[in-house]
């Protein structure tokens, strides 16, 4: 049974003793490179039993094995685990390595924008998507997408409402999920009216 099986099981039950008997034998095994992936799910375990420095410790460690690797999944879930663990300073430093190692594509804006957004940093989140825009990647309409949904969670309806304008500019039409966030978000809010007039709109 290999060392990143054992730790997924001893996760399955949050038995971080148990896990960490494992970490202390892999790391003493002269046969064995850990890989990232090992002290990213390590690192998960760690948060879910209310250990955040150690998670954040099996994350740097992880960080350190990533510097070089061109697999854009290791930024990618290393972005989402600091950003669960509160860390904003962290997911940028991230980000950061991600844009000097790495071609940054679509995929890439959306782990980084999603992550902002879960910690409420709206006016990061905004300068990256601008960043993107500027790009002039492949339209993806699922990262404005991301923001107009983030945006009328937080009734911030005069956004979303420019960003569903900006999507039309882009693509030409409405998009049924631009739509759909913003009418929800009107509903939300007690703007049972607005929120009709989009339903109409969408249809």
């Amino acid at each position: 049974m290999t060392y990143s099986i054992l730790i997924s099981s001893y996760g399955a039950f949050l038995d971080v003793n148990g896990m960490e008997k494992v970490l202390i034998r892999m790391e003493s095994d002269p046969d064995v490179n850990p890989g990232w992936g090992i002290y990213n799910k390590a690192s998960t375990i760690y948060r879910k039993s209310g250990m955040k420095e150690k998670g954040i410790e099996m994350l740097e460690k992880a960080e350190g094995l990533i510097t070089k690797n061109k697999d854009m999944k290791a930024y990618y879930c290393l972005i989402t685990n600091y950003a669960a663990m509160g860390e904003k300073s962290r997911v940028l430093g991230v980000w950061e390595l991600l844009k000097k190692n790495g071609k940054v594509l679509n995929k890439g804006y959306m782990n980084v924008i999603s992550s902002l957004l879960k910690l409420q940093d709206f006016e990061t989140a905004e300068k990256i998507f601008d960043e993107w825009e500027s790009r002039n990647l492949s339209y993806d309409v699922r990262i404005p997408n991301i923001l107009i949904r983030a945006y009328s969670t937080s009734a911030l309806l005069e956004k979303a409402e420019t960003m569903v304008d900006r999507v039309i500019k882009k693509v030409g039409e409405p998009h049924a999920h631009s739509w759909l966030n913003l009418a929800i978000g009107y509903l939300n809010h007690g703007q049972t009216e607005k929120a009709m007039e989009t339903f109409c709109e969408w249809f």
